[in-house]
């Protein structure tokens, strides 16, 4: 996600929100935080994950949010549009915050405490998850 980081580095959360407002955006996002994954959890992270990623608001529309469910399972991960009934974990953060967290730029858990993720279920899971998000070697 190396060549990510410079282009989001160099962008506002506007401009994020902007381009990952589009659904094949998202969909490009979200299937390269699912290949990154596996190369770096363990092989018995097992879960699901709710994830909603919240849109801000604009001049033509409201705020809203678009669910994603992450499965991970025997070293694998997978990604899908849509709900789940009984997630182990779910998870609210603002489109921006997401690019920002899988470009490696910001901490997850650094946002939990700053409010901007919310969080309902095993933060357990949360803590290995999050431990997972790449660091930011540019800097």
């Amino acid at each position: 996600m190396g060549g990510m980081s410079s282009v989001v580095r160099r962008s506002s959360d506007q401009t994020l929100a902007r381009v990952f407002a589009r659904r094949p955006a998202r969909r490009l996002l979200v299937a390269t935080v699912v290949r990154f994954i596996p190369r770096r959890a363990p092989e018995n992270l097992d879960g699901c994950v709710l994830v909603e990623l919240v849109s801000p608001p604009t001049r033509r529309r409201e705020k809203r949010s678009e669910p994603w469910v992450f499965e991970f399972s025997e070293g694998s991960a997978r990604a899908r549009r849509g709900e789940v009934s009984e997630p182990q974990l779910s998870v609210s953060v603002a489109v921006p915050d997401f690019v920002r967290i899988a470009a490696g730029q910001l901490d997850p858990m650094s946002l939990v405490f700053d409010k901007r993720i919310r969080m309902k279920g095993s933060f357990a899971l949360a803590r290995r998850l999050f431990a997972l998000a790449p660091g930011d070697e540019a800097q």
